[in-house]
């Protein structure tokens, strides 16, 4: 924690607190984040141009996709995205599983894939919020062109996805005396001021 009077000519004057700390968050969740890219599952009946493999009973009602695991290695994956990697930190994944115990990211720089972590499965069938921390891995760079997800590592598993989305990460955060956020700062340089 540190003051920095700099930052604190910067801001707007309605925005000026009469003193101010910013805290580093780096690797702590959940801490104050902004959704850059998002997929979700809205259309009914079909997985919104997602592929899938080693999954059957597929489909999507009320928002959310619907599988089965006929492996232990099921995936899906978009045809192709563009995702400025400097910009994203981190990557929510709010799903379910009946069974398994965890699941896996993947992502893809021109024709090279890349791990991007797992996340732990807690096998109950309730939607949850599943998180991945990007920021610290080092081939997170540049444009991404694809992922998959991998929402459980066992078969016969039933499973859902609500929706997937890469968050920019706020790794400082800029508070008054009473201890209220003011302003967040993302990894690719934004600063976001609280109301805007």
């Amino acid at each position: 924690m540190y003051n920095d009077s700099a930052l604190y000519n910067f801001m707007p004057t309605r925005f000026k607190p009469i003193a101010f700390t910013i805290e580093s968050f780096t690797n702590n969740f959940p801490v104050p984040t902004y959704s850059i890219y998002h997929y979700e599952f809205n259309n009914l009946g079909s997985f919104d141009g997602f592929s899938i493999l080693n999954i059957t009973d597929n489909r999507s009602v009320g928002g959310l996709l619907y599988g089965r695991s006929t492996t232990n290695n099921p995936v899906i994956y978009p045809p192709s995205v563009s995702i400025d990697a400097d910009a994203v930190s981190q990557l929510r994944i709010h799903s379910s599983a009946t069974c398994g115990t965890k699941g896996s990211f993947y992502f893809k720089k021109g024709s090279t894939w890349y791990f991007g972590g797992n996340y732990n499965i807690t096998p109950n069938g309730i939607p949850m919020d599943n998180y991945i921390n990007l920021f610290t891995n080092n081939n997170w760079t540049g444009t991404i062109s694809n992922f998959s997800i991998y929402p459980t590592n066992l078969t016969t598993c039933n499973f859902t996805i609500d929706s997937i989305r890469f968050n920019s990460l706020s790794i400082f955060t800029l508070k008054n005396t009473t201890g209220n956020d003011v302003a967040w700062f993302g990894r690719n340089g934004d600063i976001v001021l609280k109301g805007q």
